[in-house]
């Protein structure tokens, strides 16, 4: 019982650390802010910028963008598709 409820804990504090990090990209904020956004918050001592190891922002940019390309080439005509 006890692990289900440490899993639960980190799954509400793993969607805090997205809704932030969702509303900051939404601002208009770029990568490289976003990255020292989250060290400053760090500093303070921020709880939830303490959750963040690491962001690999490259890797994310990357996906996405071939996942675009993807569906532009297939027609989709999804969320963020190009052409």
């Amino acid at each position: 019982m006890r692990r289900a409820s440490l899993l639960e804990q980190k799954a509400a504090d793993v969607d805090k650390v997205i809704t932030v990090l969702r509303s900051a990209v939404a601002s208009g904020i770029g990568w490289d802010e976003l990255t020292d956004y989250v060290a400053a918050q760090q500093e303070l001592g921020n709880p939830i910028a303490l959750m963040v190891h690491a962001l690999r922002l490259e890797v994310s940019t990357r996906h996405r963008t071939d996942r675009c390309k993807t569906r532009a080439r297939r027609g989709d005509g999804g969320p963020g598709a190009l052409g």
